[in-house]
């Protein structure tokens, strides 16, 4: 039965942005709603002010500062006013905190008719609290409908009781004021008044006891899609982040019910897509979401597509290692185009006579100006033949840089990328049909390597490029994610990615003089930024990033993760004790233990490691009293209000202590003169003596 019913949808945005699922959502609610009424918690820009305005018959953009029921009871008190609301039958109250609906809603009404006073699609069991800081009575969680998507009758819409709750409601401006004031007040509040309330989907199969249940919207998803069709998943369901996600599962949740939605539903997934790209940071999208690509190098799914154009660029520096290089570049399929990017009549005769006994003609030898390497050649000199491809992949030799002893380390990184770029013509052929099947799909790297001194590069893989990175995506304008406490996508340049996809680095303007002169630092420069910056690219173009493993690495990968983990959770739990994922993840270790033994402690160095360093402590010792640098080497007279002290202003004293936070080079320099000059008292974060 066609119910005169008021809708009131209210969303927030920090940038302004309503997404293609908003109205989506709106689309199929208006069906269902005599009134719709729109509230924008904060402002909007401009062209999404139109589109909803179209959608709604009524609109109203609030300053915000709270949260959804803040915007309910402004309605129902200043914007629309009581007197308008008791003009209708029911009341349905949602947000924008869901995707859907995914399933029709015109069943969920047919079935709810008539059963109670207010109802929801799902209710949250009793939780017991009290072993964690919650703000509300006696630490129990109450029964409660989730106000995501609530439906009010008339007997309750139109009561005193139903005024007297909105007049009440409380400051709503935190979450836990909201969450307290709101979510978990309203079921209580009516029931206590002798309304009777009822929900969607039974949710008996979800708990045993108030004392074991579980946020089960969010981290039973894929159950609640399969076995009740539930017809909204919330966002925040498949952006959680993974250590939370591990007292209940290992993760593989979000991924499922994505992929059954795709499968099993006509819910558009790209709008999903478009809306996780661009509010999440890569990696982290890249770990919920599981977005690791094992494709197989001995079968292939499909050839390669006739209407796609795709392209081989290839950086070889090392006359030595071109014949290894073209062990790999010989199996590239030959409907594919190769540029090789190289200086030197030697080296050019030589690819020359490469191609020529592969009986290849659709290659292309380009000789950039001895600035810039590989980047240069890549963003200046390739630039323009690219442009033309629906798909490129970029590989380069590879050698062992200075700080690392053994030549073989080099090596292995250049078989990682090479192996995993260009395996074989099998391989080749599944990366193209992966970003066939991926229209989101724009950036595909192999991983990071961790032999040697890059073992630490999984966790601080943002060495001293942090700024740089920084100012680069200024000079971009890109609209992303980077953040300091979020490790680079992926290092080694060396991917396969869709054009559109890095378009905003191809559109500057780069010259030669923009890269750093030989002898090249190993950190630091413009080139190192870019290394790192490709991810946060392709999502300013609205991609998501993916890491790429053949068959054969993947479980190379797996093994050794396996190994490194069982000795890390060895030894950790020998020394701490603790055995939960979700409490290691959260504790600082011996950093923290050896802070807490002096009256004062100093956090030697000011780059990347020093800031991290201080991040992890500043929450949780109070006596760090500022940083260090070495004489000569102050840029700032104070980091985060704590002083920075040139290291001949200080003298050792038995009740202070010093973080040494460099990376292993500096390390080697500082050490030494700290102990000359008598300082006795360190931990060095990366290691050292």
């Amino acid at each position: 039965m066609k119910r005169n019913r008021l809708c009131i949808f209210v969303m927030h945005d920090p940038d302004g942005i309503a997404d293609d699922y908003i109205f989506y959502l709106l689309h199929k609610i208006k069906c269902y709603a005599n009134h719709l009424v729109i509230v924008c918690n904060g402002a909007m820009q401009n062209e999404y002010v139109v589109k909803l305005k179209k959608l709604s018959d009524e609109l109203f953009i609030r300053k915000g500062g709270d949260f959804d029921c803040g915007a309910f009871k402004d309605v129902f008190t200043k914007l629309l006013g009581w007197e308008k609301v008791d003009l209708y039958d029911e009341l349905l109250l949602l947000n924008d905190s869901c995707f859907g609906p995914i399933f029709p809603l015109e069943d969920i009404f047919d079935e709810m008719e008539g059963k109670s006073d207010f109802w929801g699609i799902t209710a949250q069991n009793k939780i017991d609290k009290s072993k964690k800081t919650y703000d509300y009575e006696q630490n129990i969680l109450p029964y409660h409908l989730q106000p995501y998507f609530l439906i009010v009758e008339k007997r309750m819409l139109l009561s005193t009781d139903f005024k007297e709750f909105w007049n009440t409601l409380g400051e709503t401006d935190t979450y836990s004021k909201a969450t307290t004031q709101y979510e978990l007040r309203l079921t209580d509040f009516f029931e206590s008044r002798g309304y009777k309330s009822a929900v969607y989907i039974d949710n008996k199969d979800f708990f045993s006891s108030h004392e074991s249940n579980y946020i089960y919207i969010i981290f039973d998803t894929y159950r609640l899609l399969t076995e009740h069709a539930l017809p909204f998943i919330k966002r925040k369901s498949l952006l959680m982040e993974p250590k939370d996600t591990y007292e209940f599962n290992v993760g593989e949740i979000a991924k499922k019910s994505i992929d059954y939605i795709a499968m099993n539903t006509d819910y558009d997934i790209n709008i999903i897509w478009k809306n996780l790209i661009r509010i999440s940071h890569p990696v982290d999208l890249k770990n919920s979401l599981h977005l690791n690509f094992v494709l197989s190098s001995k079968h292939s799914l499909n050839n390669l597509p006739q209407n796609r154009k795709i392209v081989l660029i290839a950086h070889l520096n090392y006359t030595d290692l071109i014949d290894y290089a073209f062990t790999y570049i010989c199996k590239v399929p030959k409907d594919i185009d190769i540029i090789i990017s190289t200086k030197g009549e030697i080296n050019i005769a030589k690819i020359t006579k490469k191609f020529e006994s592969l009986e290849r003609t659709n290659y292309r030898i380009v000789v950039p100006e001895d600035r810039g390497r590989e980047v240069s050649s890549f963003l200046i000199v390739c630039k323009e033949l690219l442009m033309q491809y629906d798909y490129v992949g970029f590989i380069k030799d590879k050698k062992s840089c200075e700080i690392v002893k053994h030549q073989t380390v080099g090596r292995s990184w250049m078989e990682i990328t090479l192996e995993n770029t260009i395996k074989s013509d099998n391989f080749i052929y599944n990366i193209i049909d992966c970003f066939e099947q991926n229209p989101k799909l724009g950036f595909l790297s192999p991983p990071t390597t961790y032999a040697s001194q890059y073992f630490t590069a999984i966790a601080f893989s943002w060495g001293s490029n942090f700024d740089e990175t920084m100012k680069l995506a200024e000079r971009l304008k890109l609209r992303c994610k980077i953040s300091i406490d979020k490790q680079p996508f992926a290092l080694g340049g060396v991917f396969w990615f869709r054009p559109k996809a890095l378009k905003a680095l191809f559109d500057y303007n780069w010259k030669y003089e923009d890269f750093h002169k030989e002898p090249v630092p190993i950190d630091g420069t413009v080139s190192h930024a870019i290394e790192r910056i490709y991810s946060y690219v392709a999502q300013h173009e609205g991609y998501y990033s993916g890491l790429l493993f053949n068959e054969e690495y993947a479980s190379l990968y797996l093994t050794n993760y396996q190994y490194m983990l069982a000795k890390f959770v060895s030894d950790y739990h020998f020394l701490t004790g603790l055995s939960k994922f979700d409490v290691v993840a959260t504790a600082i270790g011996v950093v923290e233990r050896f802070a807490n033994k002096y009256d004062k402690v100093y956090i030697y160095g000011t780059g990347m490691h020093g800031h991290n360093c201080y991040y992890l402590l500043e929450d949780r010792v109070s006596n760090v009293a500022g940083f260090i640098v070495s004489d000569g080497y102050r840029k700032n007279s104070k980091i985060k209000d704590k002083p920075v002290y040139e290291l001949s202003e200080l003298s050792p004293e038995p009740t202070t202590g010093i973080i040494v936070a460099l990376n292993v080079l500096l390390q080697k320099k500082v050490l030494p003169e700290l102990n000359k000059r008598g300082f006795n008292e360190i931990y060095t974060i990366l290691g050292g003596n």
